[in-house]
């Protein structure tokens, strides 16, 4: 059966609809709607528009026009509404970014764009609400006052509807979760994206995986066998498009503090800082396994088994896709959401539950429980070390150079807070210093770090909580001496989050639009947990490990 494919666009961009339109219907085996052929068939606007949630795609004209346009902005925000679950219209949605909503106000790339566009539907709703307030019942006379002003009513509630959803549920999906195609670069290659996201299979389904090391590919291969040069002029992550720093950092305003940043980790490949894990996996550790297996000549390509509550093992069955790499072998806890559990399939991954508060697991036992006897756990501290093999080190090295007062971070196994002690410990003593490091005389700055963790199985952070580590847990007597050695500033400590805060930090998280879910967001609770033991004017360093994209859901 041909795919049916819905074109939104505002007719202002009518041109370049039917260039579109014309291409799709030469060159591919798809029907095309859209407003200007299929009205007939659907009576009025309103039901044709209520026809998009019925296509099998839709191929959205994203312009300053559309954006500025009440059918088109109410249209696929409707049409978002009623998909049931956000990875439907993920699937089914692919924008044409024209150039015209790059430009510097109103960047839909950026955080200021976004709230511009909230703005400008915001200043709508309150024109239209307030002309509807000013009349009052005499300027009716014998009318009808509600019958009269209906319609205006409606527009006006779509208005706030456009407004309220703008930027979270459209534009922060469409520029971070969906392929986009650039509308100036709609040539041969831009429909081919098309052509893939309708008739192929999905980017998470690679092709057949190799099981003997002689079918490796070598020229994918080496973008995880470059040996990482410690100069900060030749990142090699994110692996396809490496810089440093990685990702962004940036100022939020925030009630009753004036200085306080979000280091926002949720635009990494799959959405969160377990990408950088995951590529330190497959260079520092399964590289040289491999090699080894090579010297000894043994061309096995064993499978790797891990315990995860499903981000890191999302971000190493990526690369593992991206490779043609056997899938990974997950044990998760019996109690883990359903959802996540399918997420980690649809990408790949073998999941096998277990009732993980029942005691620790050992590499065997781990092995036996995921069915690769023959494989490698990756879960042990022997295995991976966070201080013998420092994958957060780029990061780290982010998060320091910030020379913030106070920072927060998330802590569920507690190898990102371990990794930033160690590095911030290696500079203090340091003669030589890294050339990652960005400090005044190369001297690192006592910041009080503050790792958030949570020891409550029911608590919406369920990815701070974890009754036996995979790493033995960080002691207490080890950040004292950090403390009263003058390393890092005395207030640096594990703390426990209450609930009621994770609630205030995603209110305020949605509010300022930054891409999260209660685990990677935690600092910022923490942060109104310790409002009245933090100085006002300090710079604060918030956290954000991100949550997964909807694309890997």
């Amino acid at each position: 059966m041909r795919p049916t494919i819905f074109l939104s666009y505002c007719h202002k961009n009518k041109e370049q609809a039917d260039i579109i339109d014309s291409y799709l219907k030469g060159h591919f085996d798809v029907t095309v709607k859209r407003d200007i052929r299929d009205i007939k068939a659907f009576g009025n606007i309103e039901n044709l528009m209520k026809s998009v949630g019925n296509s099998d795609y839709v191929l959205m004209l994203v312009s300053k026009e559309y954006l500025e346009s009440e059918s088109c902005m109410y249209e696929v925000i409707e049409f978002i509404k009623d998909t049931n679950e956000m990875i439907h219209f993920a699937d089914r949605t692919i924008p044409i970014i024209l150039p015209n909503v790059s430009s510097n106000g109103s960047n839909i790339y950026t955080a200021s764009g976004k709230l511009f566009w909230v703005k400008y539907w915001a200043a709508k709703y309150r024109e239209l609400d307030q002309i509807l307030k000013e009349f009052g019942d005499e300027d009716y006379h014998q009318i009808d006052k509600e019958k009269a002003t209906e319609e205006l009513r409606k527009e006006r509630d779509r208005y706030k509807t456009i407004a309220e959803n703008m930027a979270n549920e459209f534009l922060t999906l469409i520029t971070k979760n969906l392929l986009c195609v650039n509308y100036e670069k709609l040539d041969k290659k831009g429909y081919k994206q098309i052509e893939d996201k309708i008739f192929s299979v999905t980017e998470n389904e690679p092709e057949e995986r190799i099981s003997k090391l002689d079918e490796l590919d070598q020229e994918r291969f080496k973008y995880i066998s470059i040996i990482e040069p410690i100069d900060p002029r030749k990142p090699s992550f994110p692996m396809h498009d490496p810089k440093f720093p990685a990702s962004e950092t940036y100022k939020i305003n925030l009630d009753g503090f004036t200085d306080v940043w979000i280091k926002d980790e949720s635009t990494n490949p799959t959405g969160t800082h377990k990408d950088r894990m995951a590529l330190e996996v497959l260079r520092k550790f399964y590289l040289p396994l491999l090699r080894s297996n090579i010297a000894s000549n043994n061309k096995e390509v064993p499978h790797l088994s891990i315990i995860s509550s499903g981000n890191a093992a999302v971000a190493i069955q990526h690369l593992l896709n991206d490779q043609r790499m056997p899938n990974l072998h997950v044990l998760t806890d019996e109690k883990t959401d359903e959802r996540i559990v399918r997420s980690m399939e649809k990408n790949g991954c073998k999941v096998f539950r277990h009732k993980l508060e029942e005691n620790p697991l050992k590499c065997k036992e781990i092995l036996e429980l995921t069915d690769n006897r023959m494989g490698v756990d990756i879960s042990s501290r022997e295995m991976l070390d966070p201080i013998n093999h420092i994958y957060y080190d780029w990061l780290s090295y982010e998060i320091i150079n910030s020379r913030a007062d106070y920072c927060f971070i998330p802590f569920g196994t507690g190898d990102l807070f371990h990794n930033v002690l160690n590095i911030h410990s290696k500079e203090f003593f340091a003669e030589s210093h890294d050339l990652r490091l960005e400090a005044p005389e190369k001297k690192v700055k006592k910041t009080h770090y503050i790792g958030v963790t949570t020891y409550n199985s029911q608590s919406k952070c369920d990815k701070l909580f974890s009754p036996y580590l995979p790493f033995s847990p960080i002691k207490r007597n080890m950040i004292k001496a950090h403390t009263q050695n003058g390393i890092c500033g005395n207030l640096t400590e594990l703390k426990t989050i209450d609930e009621g805060y994770v609630d205030k930090a995603m209110e305020i998280a949605n509010k300022l639009n930054i891409d999260c879910e209660p685990s990677g967001i935690a600092g910022l609770g923490m942060l109104l947990q310790m409002a009245d033991e933090i100085d006002k004017d300090a710079k604060i360093l918030i956290v954000n490990t991100g949550k997964l994209k909807n694309k890997f859901i």
